[in-house]
């Protein structure tokens, strides 16, 4: 039976209502319902570390207590605070704002999970959009970033060990077309407008989709992180 590898990720789940602070008896009880039908499967949950200046990891420690005992989860970077510089009501964090403020943003997200005792590896720039510097320098603080484009592969930078990972479909938009590695994107709700939040419409499709691949291949689930090492071995035997 062939075999090909499976990454979920999500997004904004963090500890503010209807975000993530109901815990299990919100919307995270799919990921919950996911993961124990599909055994083994593992979810990389982007959390912003303060989420609009409202939700500081460090100052939350149940919830983050709560997060960590979760098993075959991943805690990586969504930025500071999912807001922009100059207008808070902008998502894209890093995207119209100085080399400066990209620096600041980072060190200050790192520095919030740090305190919080989560030690990430991973960035999503918050709205997808960053400005030219910010690949210049997240190199300096994670070893890689979920980014804004179509593919199955995570792609190094040049003359760097710091990875790009795309994503092959949205959740409330899964294709046919099959590849060797697939990786899932959603979020953990449809506030602000997210079609491809978690409900019950949204968790029926992913099923449906496990349930599918399940019955024809043998899955191996990864975190993105696991995804990242896996290209980054494959790369250094290849001479890239």
């Amino acid at each position: 039976m062939k075999r090909i590898n499976l990454v979920l990720d999500i997004d904004d789940l963090n500890p503010s209502k209807k975000w993530g602070l109901e815990k299990d008896k919100g919307e995270f009880n799919y990921i919950n319902k996911l993961q124990e039908e599909f055994i083994g499967l593992k979810v990389t949950l982007f959390i912003p570390a303060n989420f609009e200046k409202r939700a500081d990891l460090s100052l939350n420690k149940d919830w983050v207590d709560w997060i960590k005992g979760k098993q075959n989860i991943e805690i990586a970077c969504h930025g500071l605070t999912h807001c922009g510089v100059e207008n808070s009501q902008d998502p894209r964090e890093f995207f119209n704002c100085t080399p400066w403020d990209i620096g600041f943003r980072l060190t200050e997200a790192k520095r919030v999970f740090e305190n919080a005792g989560i030690k990430v590896k991973g960035i999503k720039a918050g709205g997808w959009d960053v400005m030219p510097e910010f690949y210049q320098l997240a190199p300096n603080y994670f070893e890689y970033m979920a980014d804004h484009f179509i593919g199955t592969k995570p792609v190094r930078l040049e003359n760097s060990n710091f990875y790009r990972v795309p994503y092959t479909y949205s959740v409330d938009d899964i294709g046919p077309k099959l590849y060797d590695t697939i990786i899932l994107h959603g979020h953990i709700t449809q506030e602000n407008g997210n079609k491809n939040g978690l409900n019950l419409p949204i968790y029926h499709c992913i099923r449906t989709y496990l349930n599918d691949l399940n019955s024809k291949f043998e899955v191996n689930y990864l975190t993105m992180s696991e995804l990242v090492n896996k290209q980054r071995l494959e790369d250094t035997q290849n001479g890239r």
